[in-house]
């Protein structure tokens, strides 16, 4: 055989081995979402996502499993089937899921300790619930920053008394609990109260008896917000702090949680999984980011003065 013709078999035979490489195409990475096209925490979540994978030829699909619409139990148990079902037929690479149902309904049940790589992403306070860490899933864990807020707050009063006002929910308790036994914080009195006049009530009184109040969500069907916004101003005595930006006309400051935050690292484990990096390798982390909010009438009334560098860096409630 000819020199020539021999580097011309040996270049086919190199074709022929890649054609299986060739045809698998772009890599695929499915991101779960427990809830819908339109809620804003979540597609905030998507646009960080979408800010790594941009660029890269990742063939990336969304799909939502609408449980914050549909709260009954047979929904949801339906939701993470048909999140089974198309894991199965479009066989991603990657899969990332955020927020808890797409944990319980769908990683737990059908996937844990499986061959395919999962990400999960907004899962609240506790992962451990659903046995993550697994080998096969990793995650980004969502906590409330109170911790960073109320070293902040303290920079404003003496004392180290912590007071939490809350509506009478279990939700608002767990929050509690989650900042006493995860944070390590020692809450002085914590409150829970199921009318509106009582929230007034318990306000003042707390304004007497902590130097620090955590207002968390009223959640009370009588509750006048636009009432407890002049309310707050006439009768705040306390730095105050808040965790929901729709709180923040109660509130002195308020420490947001960034959700592009959890897209970006969910994307950003995603690529390392791809290059061949198990999901047992990646350490679950919890946010760290957050967007301050200040709000200057309730500083003007308790006679705060904020520097420049945290007015430059903060959004401003006048």
């Amino acid at each position: 055989m000819s020199r020539s013709r021999l580097c011309s078999v040996l270049m086919l035979l190199a074709l022929i081995s890649a054609l299986p490489l060739l045809s698998e195409g772009p890599k695929k990475v499915l991101y779960i979402d427990s809830y819908h096209q339109g809620w804003p925490w979540n597609d905030r979540i998507a646009d960080g996502i979408r800010k790594v994978l941009d660029d890269t030829d990742i063939n990336f699909r969304i799909h939502y499993m609408d449980t914050k619409r549909n709260t009954a139990e047979d929904f949801k148990v339906n939701a993470g089937l048909k999140a089974k079902e198309l894991i199965d037929s479009w066989k991603p690479d990657v899969v990332i899921a955020s927020d808890d149902n797409a944990a319980k309904y769908v990683i737990t049940p059908y996937f844990l300790n499986t061959e395919i790589p999962f990400v999960s992403c907004g899962i609240n306070w506790d992962a451990s619930i659903y046995g993550f860490p697994a080998t096969n899933v990793t995650g980004i864990v969502e906590v409330n920053l109170v911790d960073k807020m109320l070293r902040q707050l303290s920079r404003y009063t003496n004392g180290r008394r912590i007071g939490y006002l809350a509506s009478d929910t279990y939700t608002e308790r767990q929050d509690a609990e989650h900042y006493k036994s995860i944070l390590g914080i020692e809450l002085t009195e914590e409150v829970y109260v199921t009318s509106y006049p009582e929230w007034k009530k318990e306000f003042c009184r707390l304004q007497e008896g902590v130097d620090i109040l955590i207002v968390g969500t009223p959640g009370l069907a009588d509750f006048d917000y636009q009432g407890a916004e002049i309310f707050v101003i006439e009768n705040t005595k306390v730095p105050t702090g808040a965790m929901n930006e729709f709180l923040m006309p109660y509130a002195l400051m308020g420490y947001m949680k960034v959700p592009e935050e959890f897209g970006i690292w969910a994307a950003q484990s995603a690529l390392q999984i791809l290059n061949g990096t198990s999901p047992a390798e990646i350490p679950m982390v919890t946010n760290h980011r957050f967007e301050l909010i200040l709000n200057l009438r309730i500083a003007d009334r308790l006679g705060i003065v904020f520097s420049t560098g945290l007015l430059k860096n903060a959004k401003i409630l006048r």
